[in-house]
């Protein structure tokens, strides 16, 4: 699911300026914290139908989640749902 962050709450959730700043900024936070932000971010923001993965300008992957900066300078988070490999349909 592709949500669009057109305000970029993102800066002010890692206290950052600009996209290039993400990546050093998140590898300095626990992966749990950072996890518990971008979910609570995505919680408040709508879904995108469209997404144009051409008009992209930088990215970054963080654990279940991709961050795009786009062209117009709005930022994308994909959230990327991982299947549990421990499930399974049955007890036996």
């Amino acid at each position: 699911m592709i949500y669009l962050d057109n305000n970029n709450k993102v800066y002010s959730l890692f206290d950052i300026n600009e996209f290039t700043q993400l990546h050093s900024k998140v590898f300095t936070i626990a992966p749990s914290v950072c996890d518990y932000n971008l979910n609570n971010l995505i919680n408040t923001l709508e879904p995108q139908s469209f997404f144009n993965k051409s008009n992209i300008q930088d990215s970054i992957n963080i654990d279940n989640y991709s961050l795009y900066l786009a062209y117009d300078n709005n930022i994308y988070i994909e959230f990327i749902k991982q299947d549990d490999e421990y499930a399974n349909d049955t007890l036996w």
